[in-house]
């Protein structure tokens, strides 16, 4: 008795979506990456007699900028609402960037420069996102859209390969033989692997569709994503193991992007093809 009702009940709950007009989409895209992440400065540092003038500028990133692959989820209702969750798997693009600090100083005639470079490697960037939406559209044909939601973004992992030199020289204006100039150069490289934590943002989105046959339609979209992304593990090219990375010492990554995607929907339930048809 108990599957026959429990049978009944899931016919009857799945013939009112259909009803209102179930659809699955699949789409892919592209997103480029708003830098909105300052990760470093890069620039010049110089002192006279104590008085420094510094021309430093910060540096941003994004791992926002990449492939994009969706599958989509969404109930239509009445006065063209829909309700939906869609499920993107984001590869992001390798990039690599440098920051460099000269620091120099002068002071009765001795001087000491300090000059340093900071290479960034990011790769094996990939994250997925989980984006709860509202939509809502015009027309029958052709339909013009606008979607707003939440992303939740998890299983984040990024591969980060540093690289720091530091030169040290001084000079000193004191008659031979204490004329004394020093040089030294240090040198350090390293690989660590972040992933877990999760991450969550929001997406607006305008778009439209175009009926093709029957319930199929093509679909095309820009959207603009703001999220941030902290992993709570990490992993040193010399460890077996992921280790927790403390709240004091996490690291946020911005997610920020505008994406473009283009892909194909199709609608199930017999209120929403007779309307459309």
């Amino acid at each position: 008795m108990r599957k026959i009702l429990f049978s009944s009940f899931c016919t009857i709950f799945i013939n009112q979506i259909l009803a209102q007009g179930f659809s699955i989409g699949f789409a892919g895209g592209y997103g480029a990456g708003v830098l909105t992440q300052t990760s470093g400065k890069s620039g010049e540092n110089t002192t006279i007699n104590y008085a420094t003038l510094s021309s430093a500028k910060p540096y941003k990133v994004s791992l926002g900028k990449g492939a994009d692959f969706q599958i989509e989820f969404s109930n239509s209702f009445k006065n063209g609402f829909e309700f939906g969750l869609a499920t993107s798997y984001h590869t992001g693009i390798p990039f690599s960037y440098s920051l460099s600090t000269d620091n120099t100083t002068h002071s009765s005639g001795n001087s000491s420069t300090y000059n340093s470079k900071e290479s960034f490697s990011y790769k094996k960037i990939h994250q997925l996102q989980f984006m709860p939406f509202v939509k809502t559209s015009l027309g029958v044909i052709t339909k013009p859209y606008l979607k707003f939601g939440f992303v939740l973004g998890c299983l984040g992992e990024i591969e980060l390969d540093y690289k720091r030199t530091e030169i040290y020289s001084s000079t000193n204006n004191q008659p031979p033989p204490n004329n004394v100039s020093s040089y030294n150069t240090f040198s350090s490289e390293s690989t660590t692997k972040y992933k877990g934590g999760t991450s969550a943002g929001f997406i607006g989105a305008l778009g439209v569709e175009r009926k093709l046959i029957g319930s199929s339609f093509f679909t095309a979209e820009c959207s603009f994503v703001a999220m941030q992304w902290a992993p709570n593990k990490e992993k040193q090219s010399n460890s077996q193991s992921y280790d927790s990375i403390d709240e004091a010492n996490k690291s946020n990554w911005s997610y920020s992007s505008f994406r473009i995607q283009a892909g194909l929907r199709y609608i199930f339930g017999k209120k929403n093809v007779s309307k459309q048809e």
